[in-house]
């Protein structure tokens, strides 16, 4: 499920995208799932490309954004690119047990079983309820296939 910092940020890329594709605000205007955003931006003077560099800074500073490249990152299997964004994810905030659980799903894919373990651990210490039993799950499992190798 994602958050709404997420979605916002997804939502500002989207119509960002739309804007910038789109040379003209007569074109922006035609289409009616952008008509809020158009008033919002056009009512200020900002001309579309003058709002790439605002998103894109919005983007670097959003930690979620950080957690939606990094799920992009893995599922690209470029694992070191989502590791680079989840470890500045966690420096904003070190208590997001899902930045440590995606961490732990990064370390496992490059092959390093102990960050895996640690990072698996650390999402069981800042999570609630069924999530951090469902984690302690995880880490008995680590644990196993270290032991037994499988």
């Amino acid at each position: 499920m994602k958050t709404f910092p997420t979605i916002l940020s997804l939502l500002l890329t989207t119509v960002l995208s739309a804007c910038t594709t789109s040379n003209t605000r007569q074109n922006i205007v035609q289409d009616p799932s952008y008509l809020f955003f158009d008033n919002l931006f056009w009512s200020r003077g900002n001309e579309p490309a003058s709002l790439e560099p605002q998103v894109e800074l919005f983007r670097e500073q959003n930690l979620y954004s950080h957690s939606a490249q990094a799920d992009d990152r893995l599922s690209a299997g470029e694992c070191d690119k989502a590791i680079t964004h989840l470890r500045i994810a966690l420096e904003q905030k070190h208590n997001e047990y899902y930045f440590y659980h995606q961490m732990a799903i990064a370390n496992q894919h490059v092959g390093d079983a102990d960050a895996a373990e640690e990072n698996i651990g650390r999402a069981r210490r800042y999570a609630r309820g069924s999530e951090k039993a469902r984690f302690a799950g995880k880490l008995k499992a680590l644990e196993a296939i270290a032991i037994t190798g499988y």
